[in-house]
């Protein structure tokens, strides 16, 4: 995935950001649960953090490539989820505990969950523009135009590059940063589709706008965004065949 500006985070993230930091709180209480030791205890603290190096570790990488909006964050989440299962089950076969056992298993549960989600938060469109700075002067195989309306009337001409039913990317014929705009437009052919949204990322040195869409109802004057998606699934045609 390609550096993106986020204009705002969705809750998705702060929920898994969270629930690294509460993976090392389950981790010391267990610990400390395990081997009757009370855990507002600053000695028993750092011990701590000798004995989870690792789980504080991946944690922290979890945390920051979460912050960054990086696909390897999935990765690196799951390999926190297994750092600290291991620690535990360890810990469950020097002395077993049912109390434990249910705790983990919530744990892995939720942190199952949780990566779904954010697997699923990762693949929109509106996230992935779809093209790189490495690319030349035509980037895709099939140019799809595009234009985005201001608030002004101001016409930008763009490019569609990404799409799926949430939202879309689009890569702007002169960089600019948007904020805001009335409505987008996109052209298939002979017949223009309109929808409003909301920019929710800005690609590198503002290259391109990931939009996500409001839900808006069919209008028998004008083609709107579900419409498109109807087409194009009907034409079997996928954003990955435009490179």
């Amino acid at each position: 995935m390609e550096q993106l500006t986020l204009r705002r985070r969705e809750n998705i993230l702060f929920n898994c950001i969270v629930f690294s930091m509460l993976s090392f709180v389950f981790l010391y209480l267990e610990y400390s649960y395990r081997n009757h030791l009370s855990p507002f205890s600053f000695v028993l603290l750092k011990k701590s953090v000798s004995l989870f190096y690792l789980q504080i570790v991946s944690i922290f990488l979890s945390i920051a490539f979460l912050v960054k909006i990086k696909k390897i964050s999935l990765n690196l989440f799951v390999i926190n989820i297994l750092l600290v299962s291991y620690k535990i089950v360890l810990g469950l076969f020097i002395d077993f505990n049912k109390l434990i056992v249910v705790g983990l298993f919530v744990f892995i549960v939720v942190g199952y969950f949780l990566h779904q989600l954010l697997g699923e938060y990762f693949s929109k469109a509106f996230l992935n523009p779809n093209f790189s700075k490495h690319d030349l002067f035509s980037p895709l195989l099939v140019d799809i135009p595009a234009s985005v309306i201001l608030s002004d009337q101001r016409i930008i001409e763009a490019q569609l590059t990404n799409w799926d039913e949430n939202g879309c990317f689009l890569r702007l014929k002169s960089p600019e940063k948007i904020k805001s705009f009335n409505k987008i437009k996109v052209f298939l052919k002979d017949r223009c589709f309109e929808e409003q949204g909301e920019v929710v990322a800005w690609s590198r040195e503002y290259e391109g706008i990931g939009i996500k869409f409001d839900q808006s109802t069919k209008n028998i004057n004008v083609f709107n965004w579900s419409e498109f998606m109807e087409i194009m699934d009907e034409l079997g045609f996928q954003a990955e065949r435009l490179r």
